[in-house]
């Protein structure tokens, strides 16, 4: 990874993934009812699965062809820029 020079800089950054991803998950569901109202709750559930799921597909790939045409090592520069946009 781009900032990390140590195997315990990979620990700290998965246990923050982890955290962070449990706290998602049931945060999600329980406040989709709330913004959307229980009429429209079911289609926003529907939208948001096929959402995650296809990020899940395609930020991969997509970072997989950027990693092949950049190399890897530019891919984690690249990142920030691109997300600063």
């Amino acid at each position: 990874m781009f900032f990390v020079g140590t195997v315990w800089q990979v620990y700290i950054l998965m246990f923050l993934l982890n955290a962070l991803t449990a706290f998602f998950t049931p945060t999600n569901p329980a406040t989709v009812p709330l913004v959307m109202g229980r009429d429209d709750a079911r289609p926003a559930f529907a939208l948001s699965s096929a959402t995650t799921e296809l990020l899940g597909i395609v930020g991969p790939g997509l970072a997989g062809v950027l990693a092949a045409v950049l190399g890897a090592r530019a891919l984690f520069g690249v990142t920030p820029a691109v997300a600063r946009k």
